[in-house]
């Protein structure tokens, strides 16, 4: 593995276009010390694309732009959705005065989607403004936790993690409008991806697909040793992080010191198959997002924005 940018502070999202990776850094979460950045994948310096933001989260890119999430100074509706432009420029606010905006961002020709967390159970949203910018649109109310979210040419899909104790959900939203459509009841979900040939999410034991045919039921893809973390999938397949905890810490001062476990980035073929290990090493809990093309997958830590083959 290769680490293309280090002395990040506190890596976040991570996205890909042909040339470049690029990722947010949270900064300390309540002041306006984080930013959007890039870095070449064959590696190379990085450069920072917006800076003076507070705790970017979510990113996404197209031809022009990227777009993130942040959730904005202080409790309350502060949260925005943002782009800069790619060649350099100032940023842009898309939509402003979000509650609690979720660390996951989707986009297509029309729109940037997100969601918005619940303060209290049934109070979260699914949310899409123009990417030209204009009026915000409420696709879905209602949720109990909404999470992670994917867009293709059919609909949404976003992660309703579920009332406290109880099962979660997998979302669909058609395209052409109607009421949300519960695809799969999910225990423990994490993270979302959608391809062509289906519709894969984390839990906190491995990774389920929910084939494209017609009436298909969920599938375990793989298992994870540990807890499942972070997840992409290119057009062979499908890698997550997998965290097993170390031995606890010595304990002082009614606190506990984190002792490093076993990182690593896994990966399975998407039709199912034999599990392998990409990258391993050992930290304390280290795999934030992860991102892939077809050659390789990269990753944000705390600290790097990492890259190993995919191959």
């Amino acid at each position: 593995m290769t680490a293309l940018a280090c002395n990040q502070d506190a890596a976040w999202g991570i996205v890909l276009d042909e040339t470049y990776v690029y990722w947010g850094n949270c900064g300390d979460g309540v002041n306006a010390n984080g930013a959007i950045l890039r870095v070449p994948k064959v590696g190379g310096a990085p450069a920072t694309l917006a800076s003076g933001l507070v705790c970017p989260r979510g990113v996404a890119v197209d031809a022009t732009s990227a777009y993130w999430t942040t959730q904005g100074p202080g409790l309350g509706p502060t949260g925005a959705v943002m782009k800069v432009p790619i060649a350099g420029g100032s940023p842009t606010v898309l939509a402003a005065g979000l509650g609690y905006p979720g660390d996951a961002i989707a986009l297509d020709a029309q729109g940037v989607y997100w969601t918005e967390g619940a303060a209290s159970n049934a109070t979260g949203f699914v949310m899409k403004v123009p990417v030209s910018g204009g009026a915000s649109v409420t696709l879905a109310a209602n949720q109990q936790q909404p999470g992670a979210i994917a867009v293709d040419a059919t609909g949404v899909y976003w992660i309703d993690a579920g009332s406290s104790g109880g099962p979660g959900a997998l979302m669909w939203l058609p395209s052409a409008g109607g009421d949300p459509v519960t695809m799969a009841s999910v225990q423990d979900p994490g993270w979302l991806a959608k391809v062509p040939t289906g519709t894969y999410w984390t839990t906190g034991s491995g990774v389920l697909t929910l084939p494209t045919t017609a009436g298909a039921a969920p599938v375990k893809l793989a298992a994870s040793d540990g807890y499942a973390g972070g997840l992409a999938v290119n057009s062979q397949g499908v890698f997550w992080g997998d965290f097993v905890p170390g031995p606890m810490g010595s304990c002082a001062g009614g606190s506990c010191a984190l002792s490093p476990g076993r990182n690593a980035i896994l990966s399975a073929p998407v039709a199912g198959g034999a599990r392998k290990t990409v990258a391993a090493w050992t930290d304390i809990a280290d795999v934030r997002y992860l991102a892939a093309d077809e050659t390789a997958v990269y990753w944000t830590s705390l600290t790097c924005v990492m890259k190993a083959s995919g191959e």
